[in-house]
């Protein structure tokens, strides 16, 4: 993944589903190098968190698409920072996202509409 940071700036759609331990530090070096990022498919990544989350919510701002389905180790802080900093935001799957609270999913969708 460092590989990636290092030589694809302009990348825009990159597939992690299943992937077994992609690392903070891996995914905050995706979002520094791919600033382009359209599309984030972290299905069932397990491992990641709220802090490789606002990695990409603060250096990712083109984000369309963020698949989070089943990663369990998210919280409302990284998903509302996603909605705040993501502007061109359309879709965001949060299935199985069990620490993600309806006060988050509220904050979050008021953030994706006042846009």
């Amino acid at each position: 993944m460092v590989a990636i940071a290092q030589h694809c700036p302009e990348l825009q759609h990159l597939v992690l589903a299943w992937c077994p331990r992609p690392s903070v530090s891996a995914i905050q070096q995706i979002a520094q190098g791919c600033p382009s990022l359209k599309v984030l498919d972290l299905l069932e990544c397990k491992q990641i968190t709220d802090e490789a989350l606002i990695s990409i919510a603060h250096q990712c701002p083109s984000l369309e698409v963020l698949n989070l389905t089943n990663v369990c180790k998210i919280t409302d802080l990284s998903v509302i920072q996603i909605a705040q900093y993501c502007c061109q935001l359309k879709t965001l799957v949060l299935s199985g996202c069990y620490k993600v609270t309806d006060t988050g999913m509220v904050l979050s969708l008021v953030y994706l509409v006042v846009k």
